[in-house]
């Protein structure tokens, strides 16, 4: 979509994540690094609602704050 739209990126990734992930991840809270797992990043919001529009939250991880393993 980001491609075919020839949008502009703002810098941004996001990703949506279901219920349980959510309480995974506040499980976390008091670490320095959180851990997500199984997720997709995208690069326009917008294709992450449409895609991902049955998990409830989105999260937005500027490019400078992602560690790619």
């Amino acid at each position: 979509m980001f491609q075919r739209t020839k949008s502009t990126w703002d810098g941004f990734y996001y990703f949506a994540i279901t219920e349980n992930q959510y309480i995974e991840y506040l499980k976390q809270s008091k670490k320095k690094y959180k851990v997500f797992k199984n997720v997709l990043l995208y690069k326009l919001l917008d294709e992450c609602k449409i895609s991902e529009h049955s998990k409830p939250y989105i999260f937005r991880l500027g490019d400078d704050k992602t560690s790619w393993m």
